[in-house]
């Protein structure tokens, strides 16, 4: 039986994010089939102690490594000079976590061969740490999966774009030199196009969607009762926070349909308290529920009761939102809001016919119309998951598995 190694960064506890939903999603479908062994290394929930080093969740074999250290808050300004310190060493901000995963894992592999090591980006810690394996000889093969790019992502301010550009473009040329097969969602070859594909990666790279289209998962009987609000219009965000004005700008629109007193808008989300949802929503006259990030089993128990979900760009315009493809696999109707004309989220979501794209740079009056519009028309209106299935062939599990059983009989 072949084996295969995925490193992510949180499973199954806790509320693992966006990227671990896609490999997770992965691992899933490759524990299905009968002539793989899967395992993983992932880091245990910073409220786990208890749980044990090893476990078996759902077909798959879990190795823990101990959660790392607790990266401190700091306000705007000193964050960014933070960040202007670390230009020397840019894309990497953690070196020394990356460091301590690399030798855990090591530790962890003594003894223990597999036929395909899967990394994933974000975060770098395993994308990194593959690579410093596959080069000391402790792994035979490596896959690399980038749900976030490093080259070609450019953060915003203190960095230069140019400089941004020229490291990271050296760094994931470092990385692919060590890969055997690197994943890379389908919009960023777009990119690649236009800047140039890194030298390593040449005849290597494989372009597809999120792995985000999968069936949903069987009904479980979950409380919703904090935050679904019977007889109202229960419009659904579940995600990080990357920019407040997001979601004041969702909050000024939504207040000022017509639909506005009944509308029960539910935030599950990082980045946002309540003293910023207090100078947001002030003139707004519907409901507004904010809560933390959910176990999955509650979120899927949300999707099936939700009448409408919200998506954010967010960081980056090239990379396609997977919660956007959560949310039509459980037939959702979807309002999307991007900032760039060539947002990639947008493109992929005009597929989807219960769907609206929002941008954030005209004024929300703008939409008003055609919100109304949307909300009339969308309630009680579900899109069969074979439909979403057939408009995304290269976002489905499926073609991940066949890419990876190809990588593993080579």
């Amino acid at each position: 039986m072949k084996k295969i190694l995925f490193l992510t960064f949180s499973y199954p506890y806790g509320h693992f994010g966006p990227s671990d939903n896609c490999t997770v999603r992965i691992m899933n479908a490759l524990a299905q089939e009968h002539n793989y062994e899967i395992w993983n290394i992932s880091y245990k929930p910073k409220d786990g102690a208890s749980k044990p080093n090893y476990d078996i969740v759902e077909g798959v074999n879990c190795l823990y490594l101990p959660f790392p250290e607790k990266r401190a808050h700091h306000s705007y300004i000193v964050e960014h000079f933070l960040l202007f310190l670390k230009i020397p060493i840019y894309p990497f901000f953690a070196p020394f976590s990356i460091w301590r995963h690399y030798k855990a894992c090591k530790k962890l592999l003594r003894g223990k061969q597999f036929d395909l090591v899967i990394t994933q980006c974000s975060p770098q810690d395993s994308v990194i740490a593959g690579a410093l394996l596959r080069r000391g000889g402790y792994i035979n093969k490596l896959m690399v999966l980038f749900w976030d790019n490093i080259y070609g992502k450019f953060p915003r301010k203190v960095i230069p774009k140019s400089f941004a550009l020229y490291r990271s473009r050296k760094v994931e040329n470092w990385i692919a030199r060590y890969a055997d097969c690197l994943i890379s969602p389908s919009p960023f070859k777009q990119f690649h196009e236009q800047y140039g594909e890194v030298k390593e990666a040449i005849g290597k790279r494989v372009y597809l969607e999120h792995p985000s289209v999968l069936p949903p998962r069987e009904s479980v009987n979950m409380p919703t009762g904090k935050f679904i609000k019977q007889g109202r219009i229960n419009i659904l965000y579940a995600g990080r926070v990357y920019f407040k004005e997001h979601i004041s700008y969702c909050i000024d629109l939504l207040g000022k349909t017509s639909f506005a007193e009944q509308i029960n808008l539910i935030l599950l989300t990082k980045g946002l308290d309540e003293s910023d949802l207090k100078a947001m929503s002030h003139n707004f006259k519907g409901e507004i529920v904010l809560s933390d990030w959910i176990p999955l089993d509650e979120l899927n128990a949300l999707y099936r009761e939700t009448d409408i979900c919200i998506a954010f760009s967010g960081y980056s315009s090239s990379s396609v939102s997977s919660k956007v493809y959560e949310y039509m696999c459980y037939g959702n109707p979807v309002v999307h809001f991007y900032e760039e004309d060539d947002d990639v989220t947008k493109k992929a979501i005009s597929r989807y016919p219960l769907s609206m794209s929002i941008c954030l740079r005209k004024d929300e009056r703008t939409y008003v119309e055609s919100m109304d519009n949307f909300i009339k028309n969308s309630l009680g209106k579900r899109v069969l998951y074979e439909d979403v299935e057939r408009l995304f062939p290269d976002a489905t599990g499926a073609a991940y598995v066949r890419v990876i059983s190809s990588m593993v009989d080579r």
